[in-house]
């Protein structure tokens, strides 16, 4: 079923992790992951969100994230900040060390973004 919303690619450790969003991207879920595995809802007053963890993820205070029990780098969460101008988005989803060497925006048909060249 086709349901609106974002599809988030996350890389680390060497892997991708998709993500998928609602259309208000006020709920955010792994995606494919395995039916058995029990989730929990997460309300975020402060951000006015609520994302879905699984349940058996221990959360990393005193931030907004949460991890497996096996001890693997796998993480999952969120960071906010209240951008004041000149501070453009892309600044605050940088790693640390970074530089934006280029952003334009994409039309990708279904949806707009943006491709960022940043320097690490």
């Amino acid at each position: 079923m086709l349901t609106p919303g974002y599809r988030v690619l996350l890389g680390a450790g060497g892997r991708e992790y998709e993500y998928r969003t609602n259309a208000k991207s006020t709920l955010v879920r792994l995606a494919g992951s395995p039916d058995t595995l029990a989730y929990q809802s997460v309300e975020i007053t402060e951000a006015r969100l609520t994302i879905q963890v699984p349940s058996s993820w221990q959360q990393l205070s005193p931030e907004w994230a949460w991890t497996p029990l096996d001890g693997t780098e796998r993480r999952v969460g969120l960071k906010w900040v209240d951008l004041q101008p000149p501070l453009e988005a892309e600044a605050v989803m940088l790693p640390n060390h970074s530089q934006v060497l280029r952003s334009e925006p994409v039309e990708l048909g279904w949806a707009t973004g943006r491709r960022i060249t940043l320097e690490v």
